[in-house]
């Protein structure tokens, strides 16, 4: 039994990475008892990773392939590298594990080279490297531009190294007198977008090419969706070009009975982006991707969906989403992914959403504190302006963990020790959220204001809620561990 799991650039989020293994590896053995991804695997991902092998091999036939492919997504995130390196050197004999990469992967699995438990090849085996680009340009008696450094350097980088780009920029650029020189870098990409555009594009049906360029936005999508959206014809229209390998991927379905998906590689899907800028009306092309990302999140394909929005700039849904996504996201350990789409809107809109804000913030609180702070700020002023109680606290609460988190300047702590007394008021405040409370007010008055009259108070309260057990993320968050 074999499964290939193809990692998406969000893989350096552990939730992410942890959904990838978890589904591919259910392909093998759709009965394991693999465990899903929770709030408390995000401060432990190995532990999660051995926890979810020991779940397949336990009734997994012997011998299991698993293939890994695009392994280079999580160069942003050595330490998910690590984990799993660690975890598969002890099931070496059990399965067997092919990775794919676009560049090395961390020197954690060099130790699977050494042990001699893993064969290496050369990590851009499919792609021209600088040296075959210049011999080959070496080789060529009609190229008049030399094989400087400067050119084989244009070149591998228009065409990312694929042999198709190579290819086609040679053939143009060798047609220039020899006094003009080879193609500047821009000219370079759009000469190899012009030629997959001659080769493959040009070469559809108008009603075909439409419906590509409808789809070239979605990094991945479902035939089913694909089918609801545009018609039965687009469905079939993905699943020829894979048949064809025209630069058309499909993953393996989900399920028994779900539908395959499809991905269109990067090239073609600049192309067709070219061509709908010049043949498709703005209108048309957004009525398109909300339509499409509307399926997509009803269909659970919830990346898609906003890799959907962030490309055809559909600023109100996607601020709309991530408003309701974006506790999720934060939980399942996908951070990064939050923040890239926190990032992709336009600053007038992020700003005028305090929830946005405050969500930022918290994404941003172990990796940058003094941003998160800022953003925590805003999001507390606007939201206890505007906002409902327990809304108000947990912005609070927030600000005093980045304030401290930060440890440059706690006297920012004084104003929100001010405000707990009516921040104690506020009515509809649950559990959780006087829980909040009282914890921040004991770290915000141990700093700063020891001997204030509700100190005992607020410790006999915060001190009551250490006999609870906290989640694992709120423990490493709060510095407890």
């Amino acid at each position: 039994r074999a499964t290939l799991i193809q990692l998406d650039p969000g893989a350096s989020d552990p939730g992410t990475l942890a959904g990838a293994l978890r589904d591919g590896l259910l392909e093998i053995a759709p009965g394991a008892p693999v465990p899903p991804f929770g709030a408390d695997d995000t401060a432990y991902p190995r532990a999660y990773l051995r926890r979810l092998l020991e779940g397949l091999l336990a009734t997994a036939p012997a011998g299991v392939l698993v293939a890994l492919d695009d392994f280079h997504h999580l160069n942003g995130a050595p330490v998910l590298a690590d984990a799993l390196a660690a975890v598969l050197v002890d099931r070496v004999g059990q399965l067997r594990l092919l990775v794919g990469s676009r560049s090395a992967p961390s020197r954690s699995w060099a130790r699977l080279v050494v042990d001699g438990v893993m064969a290496e090849l050369e990590p851009e085996l499919l792609l021209m490297d600088q040296a075959e680009i210049q011999t080959l340009l070496e080789q060529r008696a009609d190229w008049p531009h030399g094989s400087g450094a400067a050119v084989v350097a244009t070149i591998r980088a228009a065409s990312g190294g694929w042999p198709f780009g190579v290819a086609a920029l040679i053939e143009v650029a060798r047609r220039r007198p020899a006094a003009a020189g080879a193609l500047p870098p821009d000219e370079a990409r759009a000469t190899v977008l012009e030629s997959l555009t001659r080769e493959i594009v040009d070469g559809l049906a108008a009603p075909d090419r439409r419906r590509l360029m409808l789809l070239a936005p979605c990094r991945v999508v479902s035939a089913d969706v694909v089918a609801e959206i545009l018609g039965a014809e687009a469905a079939l229209l993905l699943e020829r070009m894979w048949r064809d390998h025209v630069l058309v991927e499909r993953d393996p379905a989900r399920g028994p009975r779900a539908a395959p998906r499809y991905r269109m590689h990067d090239l073609l899907r600049d192309a067709l982006c070219e061509r709908a800028r010049i043949e498709l009306r703005d209108e048309e092309a957004a009525a398109s991707a909300g339509a499409l990302a509307r399926a997509l999140l009803h269909a659970g394909e919830d990346d898609a969906a906003r890799d959907l929005l962030v490309a055809n700039a559909a600023w109100p849904p996607l601020a709309e989403h991530l408003e309701q996504a974006a506790e999720g996201l934060l939980a399942s350990g996908r951070a990064g992914a939050l923040l890239r789409c926190l990032d992709a809107l336009p600053p007038t809109l992020h700003e005028a959403r305090p929830m946005l804000r405050y969500w930022r913030g918290l994404g941003l609180l172990s990796a940058d504190p003094t941003a998160s702070r800022r953003e925590l700020e805003a999001a507390y002023a606007a939201l206890r302006a505007c906002g409902n109680g327990p809304t108000v606290v947990r912005a609070w609460s927030a600000l005093v963990d980045a304030i401290w988190f930060e440890w440059e300047d706690c006297a920012r702590l004084d104003p929100c020790i001010v405000d707990l007394p009516e921040l104690a008021a506020l009515p509809g405040l649950g559990d959780s959220e006087l829980a909040l409370l009282s914890r921040g007010a004991l770290a915000a008055l141990s700093i700063r204001r020891p001997e204030h009259p509700d100190f005992a108070l607020w410790e006999g309260r915060a001190l009551a809620l250490f006999q609870r057990r906290l989640s694992r993320p709120e423990t490493v968050r709060r510095g407890r561990c």
